[in-house]
């Protein structure tokens, strides 16, 4: 009987594990994923990449690229110091140039500024709708600023800005 029992506690394990497993596989595979643009994939989208992976958790899949970029350069060290302050580690982030896959494969492309949305949609009219700068999200107009070559206080202040505009758009970047 005992037996009959751990047998039966057994499977029942297995299947709720196997269900645990099944949900997490639709969570990953449902997951919105999110293309964060800048210019150079060096200072804005590396950041709002990072940022954005902590404050949407697992419910989005993040990554980065940038319009000029030039493929395998570094965060620029402004970057790498700031969000190291804020726990993270841009060290290993290699930019990467925008290319017509990577609007293929995200849900929602984010670029920093008005210009880089208007450009990205006259270049791409038939994905209008899923590019949409980050500043509208959190209901705002105001452009990410860029810090590119600037003080790392300036990095700073880009970082809180997108963080700010991330809490606040939060829900809807989920898809909530």
């Amino acid at each position: 009987m005992v037996l009959a029992l751990a047998s039966i506690l057994a499977r029942g394990k297995c299947v709720v594990d196997k269900h645990r497993r099944d949900r997490q596989q639709e969570r990953e595979n449902g997951a919105r994923k999110l293309l964060f643009v800048c210019t150079g994939n060096t200072c804005r989208s590396p950041m709002a990449e990072a940022l954005a992976a902590e404050i949407l958790g697992s419910e989005v899949k993040v990554s980065s690229a940038g319009l000029g970029a030039w493929d395998g350069k570094e965060a620029s060290p402004q970057a790498i110091e700031v969000m190291r302050e804020r726990g993270f580690d841009l060290s290993r982030h290699r930019a990467r140039r925008f290319s017509r896959s990577m609007i293929l494969e995200a849900d929602f492309i984010i670029p920093m500024t008005k210009s880089q949305e208007q450009m990205l949609q006259e270049e791409y009219p038939e994905f209008a709708k899923k590019i949409r700068r980050l500043a509208t999200w959190a209901v705002s107009e105001t452009d990410v600023c860029d810090p590119w070559g600037g003080s790392v206080a300036e990095y700073r202040a880009c970082a809180l800005q997108i963080a700010e505009y991330l809490e606040g758009a939060k829900d809807a970047l989920r898809g909530r």
